[in-house]
């Protein structure tokens, strides 16, 4: 069966007021708003140590991105900056368009994922050697090989 187009009646009115709420915002407790003042000033140092984007390494970060995400760990600490990596905007938005292929490439850690020594990162952030976090700095063992090496280059 064909259909005619729909057709307005009446114009569209210009002007009025504006659309309101029907119900307004609830505020944040003071210690919710006290937390995120933290957060806030968090954010601010972790932009200005990191500049860059730590997953394309080529533009300018902008979003602080948390791979455990809160809505997967409701007792996550906002505040600790081991949690934390800086993202521009298009990898952020990757990030969260494409959890599938993040989750495979770090970006995302599931709430199940079996955590590091330090307890930030996943398991496959360990050395295989001494089960250290390779994400939270360099490992004994690398710094060990480092050594050695710096001890058996002649120079």
């Amino acid at each position: 069966m064909r259909r005619s187009p729909l057709r307005r009646r009446s114009p569209l009115k210009r002007g009025g007021r504006p659309l309101l709420r029907r119900t307004p915002l609830r505020a944040r407790s003071k210690k919710q708003e006290a937390v995120y003042r933290v957060r806030r000033r968090l954010v601010a140092e972790l932009l200005a140590e990191r500049p860059v984007c730590e997953r394309c390494r080529s533009a300018r970060s902008t979003d602080v991105h948390e791979p455990r995400m809160r809505s997967r760990r409701p007792d996550m600490d906002i505040t600790d900056p081991r949690e934390c990596v800086c993202l521009c905007r298009a990898c952020h938005t990757w990030v969260h368009t494409h959890p599938a292929e993040a989750t495979r490439e770090g970006w995302l850690i599931p709430s199940w994922a079996e955590l590091a020594e330090c307890g930030v990162h996943p398991t496959t952030a360990a050395c295989e050697t001494c089960t250290a976090c390779r994400k939270c700095g360099p490992c004994e063992c690398e710094l060990s090989t480092e050594g050695a090496r710096e001890a058996a280059w002649p120079g």
